[in-house]
C-alpha cells in the first residue's frame, strides 16, 4: 500500500487512493510514491557502556508502520533518520543503567517438578551460553517500547510494532571470560547450596516420616484396644439382647398360638352356625314347596272339577233344549194326525227342528240318552 507526494508551490501534500490530477501552471509537482506498510531498520554495531562499565557491541531490528502520512511526511524531514538516531540514542541511554555483570548471565534453571524434569531441566544448576544476557534482552526491549512507541505514534505519525535485540558483544574478551567464571562459580556454589539444601530436606522428610509412622503406630495401637474393648461391649450386649428376643419370641409365641386357637374356635362355631341355619333353611324350603305344590294340585284339581261341572251342566242344557224340541215334535206330530183327521192340510213347519236339531237327537240317541229325554217329554206333555 502506497500513498502518493506532491508539493503546490513548496508546500508538500500527501495523494491517497484515486485518480488525481496535477496543475503544473498551479506550481503543483508530484515527487513519486511512499510506501506505508510495514517496514524494517537494521541498527548494526551499535557501542554501548553499561552502568557497570563494559563496553558492549549491539545489533538490534526494529520495525515500523506509517499510520499518518500526513504526519510521518509532511512534519518529520527524513522519517528513517529520525529514527534511527532516537533508536540509538534511546538504547545507550538504557544500556547505561544496566548492571550486566549481575544481568548478563541469566539464573540457573532447576528442575523443581516432575514436569520440569519430563521436559529436559537440569536437577542441577547449569550455565547455558547461548542464553547470556537474556535478561537484558527483555529489560531493553520492554523499556525501549515504553519510551519511543507514544512519541513515535503522536508526533512523527509511525507505529513502532517491535524491537528486537539480536547480538549482546562484551569487546574485552577478558572481560567476557571473567563474568563466563564468574558465573560458572555462581552456579557452583548454588549447586552446593541446593545440594546441602537437598540433604536438609530428605533429613527433615525421613525425621518426618519415622515421627508419622510412630504416631501411625501408636494410633493403631490404640484403635486396636478400643476396637477390642467395642467389640467385647458390642457382644455383651448382643447376648442380652439376643436373650432377650428370644423370651420375647417365645410369649409371642405362645400369644399367637392362643389367638389361633381361638380363632379356630371361632371359625368352627361359625361353620357349625352357618351349617344348622343351611340346614333350617333347606328344611323349611322344602316344605314350603311342598306346601307350595300341593296347593297347585289342589288348584289343579279344583279347576278340573270346575271344568267338569261346567260341561255337565252344559251338557244338560242342550239335552234340557233337544228333550223340549222333542216334545214340540211330538206334539206337533199329534197335532197333524188331528189335523189329518179333520182334513186340514196346514201344518206349521216353522216350529220344527231343523237337521242340525234331527243331528244333535241322533247323537243323544247314540249316547243312550234319547230315551230318558223321551220319558221327560212325555211325562212333561203327555198330561191331558
Amino acid at each position: 500500500m502506497e500513498v502518493g507526494v506532491k508539493h503546490t508551490n513548496g508546500e508538500l501534500e500527501v495523494l491517497g487512493a484515486g485518480t488525481h490530477c496535477l496543475r503544473a501552471d498551479r506550481g503543483e509537482t508530484f515527487h513519486g510514491f511512499r510506501s506505508i506498510q510495514q517496514e524494517i531498520m537494521k541498527i548494526r554495531d551499535l557501542d554501548v557502556i553499561t552502568l557497570d562499565n563494559v563496553d558492549l557491541k549491539v545489533d538490534a531490528v526494529l520495525t515500523y508502520t506509517i499510520g499518518d502520512p500526513e504526519k510521518a511526511l509532511r512534519y518529520v524531514h527524513n522519517l528513517e533518520e529520525v529514527l534511527l538516531n532516537r533508536t540509538e540514542v534511546t538504547l545507550s541511554n538504557i544500556f547505561s543503567h544496566v548492571n550486566y555483570a549481575e544481568k548478563a548471565v541469566p539464573p540457573p534453571k532447576f528442575a523443581t517438578t516432575e514436569a520440569d524434569r519430563n521436559a529436559g531441566l537440569p536437577t542441577l544448576p547449569s550455565y547455558d551460553e547461548a542464553n547470556e544476557g537474556g535478561a537484558v534482552r527483555n529489560q531493553v526491549h520492554d523499556e525501549f517500547m515504553s519510551a519511543i512507541q507514544e512519541t513515535a505514534r503522536e508526533v512523527w505519525g509511525v507505529t513502532i510494532g517491535d524491537l528486537s535485540v539480536d547480538n549482546i558483544h562484551v569487546v574485552n574478551t577478558s572481560l567476557a571470560n571473567d563474568l563466563k567464571q564468574r558465573a560458572i562459580t555462581s552456579i557452583q556454589v548454588d549447586t552446593q547450596r541446593q545440594n546441602a539444601e537437598a540433604a536438609q530436606r530428605t533429613e527433615i522428610l525421613q525425621a518426618e516420616t519415622e515421627a508419622k509412622a510412630a504416631k501411625f503406630r501408636a494410633q493403631a495401637k490404640q484403635s486396636s484396644v478400643l476396637a477390642e474393648a467395642e467389640a467385647s461391649a458390642q457382644t455383651a450386649v448382643f447376648a442380652a439382647k439376643g436373650t432377650a428376643e428370644a423370651q420375647q419370641v417365645g410369649n409371642t409365641s405362645a400369644i399367637e398360638r392362643a389367638r389361633a386357637e381361638a380363632e379356630a374356635a371361632t371359625i368352627r362355631a361359625q361353620g357349625e352356625a352357618d351349617a344348622a341355619r343351611i340346614k333350617f333353611q333347606m328344611e323349611f324350603d322344602m316344605q314350603v314347596a311342598r306346601a307350595t305344590a300341593e296347593a297347585d294340585a289342589a288348584i289343579k284339581i279344583a279347576e278340573a272339577k270346575k271344568k267338569s261341572i261346567e260341561m255337565e251342566a252344559e251338557a244338560l242344557s242342550k239335552l234340557d233344549e233337544n228333550g223340549l224340541k222333542v216334545r214340540m215334535w211330538e206334539a206337533q206330530v199329534e197335532m197333524a194326525k188331528v189335523m189329518y183327521a179333520n182334513q186340514r192340510t196346514f201344518v206349521d213347519t216353522g216350529s220344527m227342528p231343523d237337521m242340525a236339531a234331527l243331528f244333535n237327537l241322533q247323537a243323544l240317541n247314540g249316547m243312550g240318552m234319547m230315551g230318558t229325554a223321551s220319558a221327560q217329554g212325555k211325562s212333561i206333555g203327555g198330561a191331558p
